[in-house]
């Protein structure tokens, strides 16, 4: 299967809004903190940070949509600086353990050639977030190189 992945912007915000929705909706309890999303109060901060926030699309050969990902910058001494945070990981069910995840955080790390960080709701999905690559601990946010 052919998978493409695109960096997303601004403009693709309504992309990036749906799935993160479906993210959350799957999540069940720990989604529903979020309540409804105020689309225009994010759009607003988004934009107060372009540079900063980027979001990340796998896309099948036909153009249909198969996983998002979006990456905040971040600065921490352990990491000699620069790092991004991974907020958001959604890979739709049926095009799961095909490799997509691996390839959107794949794409995480050689954006700018940071290291990378997962950002979590619970150790549940610490752990399962890392299966997406393997080189995540298990119940901690973990670091992953950028590839060389």
């Amino acid at each position: 299967m052919q998978i493409l992945i695109d960096k997303l912007t601004i403009n693709d915000a309504p992309i990036v809004f749906d799935w993160v929705m479906r993210l959350l909706n799957e999540l069940g309890e720990e989604g529903d903190e979020l309540g409804a999303l105020a689309e225009d109060k994010v759009l607003h901060a988004w934009r107060g940070m372009a540079d900063r926030f980027h979001g990340f699309v796998a896309k099948t050969g036909a153009g249909d949509i198969c996983g998002i990902l979006t990456l905040a910058d971040a600065f921490a001494i352990y990491a000699n600086g620069n790092y991004g945070i991974i907020n958001e990981m959604y890979v739709a069910p049926e095009y799961r353990s095909t490799g997509i995840g691996a390839r959107l955080v794949d794409a995480a790390k050689n954006f700018g050639g940071k290291k990378v960080g997962l950002a979590s709701t619970s150790p549940r999905r610490n752990q399962s977030a890392g299966n997406a690559r393997g080189a995540f601990m298990k119940n901690k946010a973990s670091s992953l190189p950028a590839q060389s």
